[in-house]
């Protein structure tokens, strides 16, 4: 090649009419200089790169290595002098050029014709679905150009953006055919099989938007999760499925991921003995996994479930393991337990242990109370007395008005927090907040499940509406609200807006490939006992106060006496230990609304 592209440039030098003495150089000087070419190719490496995934750094080092070459010959041209040169000194700088081509043609243009020989094929034979894809950047770059190279199954036929700076841009074989609005029209113009949201670094509030638009198609919906996704997918699974996932409720609910100040939680975490209850939930192992990428010198996790104990405890032995994590297989309503592990100079309680399966309390009040409500006191007076620095415990929106068991077992526990609290002087801090997507009483599983079993999904009401956030970033919330407590504080997070729960169900049912009422049925089975059709996250007369975090606001309320209190936990005992379900459900919301009056 570097012979071909010097000779090739010698006879444009001289329009075809070569003088004699400059062929006779060239022969004599060729050999030298195409091994010069080779040495230089090895020094920079470009026989041991792969240039079939070469990235712009191959590039350079192949457009280095024949400039570098040109340029040593040159300068021992010049050193011999004018009337020395073999070959004219302008078909020496100017002969890297063809070389350079030469040499990327020979790199790509096999794999090139490959690629554009099996793409016909794929086409002429029409057996790949067909593939929109929603995004113009580098993942959506990518995803287009590998389906298009490597996928027997997928083709990719038209891109929507909304950026005005991509409009008819190409990508690759397809090209940017419209915005995301014109969604419906151009998969019944492409005749789409599949839309691929390949927007990895959209916010929620976007990907919502994208993806009620591609519900009014009959599409089938995928999602790109990361750039990586997008490049190594196709590769190892020769097909769509391989890179793209399907939409998750989590894509479109809740908010792009929440800020927090590290330095403030860190300044209250780091170095600290910190117990978690709860450990092996949903929310308690989350507040696991991130309390211990704060550095706290020893992490306690109690809870009843050995099982999930263990799993939790294996989990932070890897990611973290410089933390010292002791696990406590054990309840809060056993108060020598409690005792026990808070003497352990406890600094710092995460309370998230609780029974919250609404109907299951309904029947068993008496459970919900021992947990909800005595396992609370029995681990704020054991804090109070180790002298805890902070007391953060975690409530639900179902203990404003609540209507339920678990909601009025909650309400009295924030009762317990702060007035204990205040009594004793323990820095304490309610946090509550709406449904969490994923856990183990969230609607998503059973939804998830009904659908797979070819349906019925069932909804209660027609008009149930509920607040979600996905379990991360409800959890770093209620670890910045641990930083900005002063004391005797209720904090609500900020839920985004609330969901209609019948559009939920048919969102996922079409996310699943079908349709709702005709696919997949949808049946309405009434209120269960407790169940409101919407939830609050404060009372009328609690003043919502901001605070140095935009999705954390402050509550002022009635704070009961120490006094008060006490009352109330004694009074539940003596109809636990005498009453009927009937009379302990009764006695909870009489205690719930009683115990925050004015006394």
């Amino acid at each position: 090649m570097v012979t071909a592209s010097y000779l090739l440039r010698l006879v444009t030098r001289f329009d075809g009419d070569v003088p004699s003495n400059f062929w006779t150089g060239f022969v004599l000087v060729m050999p030298w200089i195409a091994a010069l070419h080779v040495g230089c190719n090895m020094v920079v490496g470009v026989y041991w790169r792969n240039w079939r995934l070469a990235t712009i750094e191959d590039t350079v080092s192949l457009l280095v290595s024949p400039l570098a070459a040109s340029l040593v010959v040159a300068g021992i041209f010049l050193a011999l002098g004018k009337n020395g040169y073999p070959l004219p000194l302008s078909v020496i700088l100017v002969g890297w050029l063809p070389t350079y081509a030469a040499m990327c043609g020979v790199r790509w243009l096999p794999d090139f014709l490959r690629d554009r020989w099996h793409g016909r094929t794929f086409r002429i034979q029409d057996r790949r679905e067909r593939v929109l894809v929603v995004g113009a950047g580098s993942t959506a770059h990518d995803l287009v150009r590998d389906l298009d190279r490597h996928s027997p199954t997928y083709r990719p036929v038209a891109v929507v953006s909304d950026d005005t700076n991509t409009a008819k841009l190409r990508l690759g074989p397809v090209r940017v055919e419209g915005r995301i609005a014109d969604l419906p029209r151009l998969v019944s113009e492409f005749d789409v099989d599949v839309i691929a949201i390949a927007m990895p670094e959209a916010s929620k509030a976007e990907v919502r938007r994208v993806v009620d638009t591609c519900l009014e198609t009959d599409a089938r919906i995928r999602v790109v999760p990361n750039l990586q996704g997008a490049l190594d997918g196709v590769n190892e699974a020769n097909g769509l499925d391989g890179v793209l996932r399907l939409a998750e409720a989590e894509d479109f609910l809740g908010r792009q991921s929440v800020s927090v100040d590290l330095a403030g939680c860190q300044s209250y975490l780091a170095g600290r003995r910190v117990l978690i209850t709860g450990a092996a939930g949903s929310i308690g192992s989350e507040l696991a996994r991130q309390v211990s990428r704060l550095a706290p010198w020893k992490l306690f996790l109690l809870d009843v479930d050995e099982t999930g104990l263990f799993h939790i405890e294996n989990e932070l032995q890897e990611i973290t393991p410089e933390t010292d994590v002791i696990s406590v297989v054990g309840s809060v309503e056993d108060l020598r337990t409690v005792t026990d592990t808070v003497e352990q100079q406890i600094e710092v309680v995460f309370h998230a242990a609780a029974y919250k399966h609404v109907s299951l309390m309904e029947k068993q009040p008496g459970q919900a109370i021992q947990t909800n409500v005595f396992g609370t006191r029995n681990l704020l007076q054991a804090a109070a007395r180790a002298r805890v620095e902070r007391f953060i415990f975690i409530s639900t929106d179902k203990a404003v008005v609540p209507s339920n068991v678990m909601g009025a077992s909650k309400r009295v526990a924030e009762g317990v927090v702060h007035g204990l609290g205040r009594e004793t002087g323990l820095q304490t801090a309610v946090v509550r907040f709406g449904n969490v997507l994923g856990s183990r009483g969230s609607v998503l599983p059973v939804f998830e499940r009904q659908i797979r079993n070819g349906g019925p999904v069932t909804v209660t009401h027609p008009d149930v509406r509920r607040y979600f956030m996905t379990i991360p970033e409800a959890v770093m919330l209620v670890i910045q609200a641990g930083a900005l407590t002063q004391g005797n504080e209720t904090f609500v997070l900020r839920m985004g807006d609330e969901m209609s729960i019948l559009d939920l169900a048919r969102k996922l049912i079409r996310l699943r490939g079908h349709r709702a009422g005709l696919d997949i049925p949808i049946v309405f089975t009434g209120l269960q006992p407790g169940e409101k059709l919407v939830e609050e996250l404060s009372y009328a007369d609690e003043a919502l106060e901001p605070t140095a975090h935009p999705d954390i606001s402050s509550v002022r309320g009635v704070i009961p006496s120490g006094a008060a209190v006490r009352a109330t936990v004694d009074q539940l005992a003596e109809i636990i230990a005498e009453g009927s379900p009937h009379d302990i459900r009764q006695a909870l919301f009489a205690e719930a609304a009683a115990l925050f009056a004015v006394r």
